[in-house]
């Protein structure tokens, strides 16, 4: 009942934005066309004042696309709780303990976490030598003869 309720309010925001958003892209066209007639100053105000309000409107939309996303989201979880609720017994969890892991190999991964860092350090430091240091052959301007 629920989902039958959320599902008639979210087809009813989608045809109200489609409705709004036409409106607008119609009103748009005719005030584009008044411009530039003096004679339709009056008419092209009114008209204006009717685009900014629909337009407002219109801009409030997101808000409205996320009241349907939401009543999308609860009449999907109330569908999944009533299959839940049909279901008489529920899925067994792991009955299996968790194992600790062992004192040993906990120092072993230390030990190798440490060692990667220092070696990965160490060819850091020996590439930005290699650069820093490395003679680089230079050109010898040619002698004029």
């Amino acid at each position: 009942m629920e989902a039958e309720r959320l599902s008639a309010r979210q087809s009813e925001l989608a045809a109200e934005t489609a409705r709004e958003a036409a409106e607008l892209q119609r009103l748009g066209l005719r005030l584009e066309s008044m411009e530039g007639n003096p004679h339709l100053v009056q008419q092209h105000r009114r008209l204006a004042a009717e685009v900014a309000r629909l337009a407002s409107r219109v801009k409030a939309a997101p808000r409205a696309l996320r009241e349907r996303r939401r009543a999308r989201v609860l009449s999907g979880a109330l569908a999944r709780s009533s299959l839940r609720g049909s279901a008489t017994t529920r899925a067994p969890t792991s009955t299996t303990p968790p194992n600790p892991v062992p004192l040993a190999q906990m120092r072993f991964g230390r030990v190798a976490e440490l060692r990667a860092a220092f070696s990965l350090s160490m060819l850091l430091i020996g590439v930005v030598a290699l650069i820093q240091f490395a003679r680089w052959p230079t050109r010898r301007p040619a002698s004029c003869s």
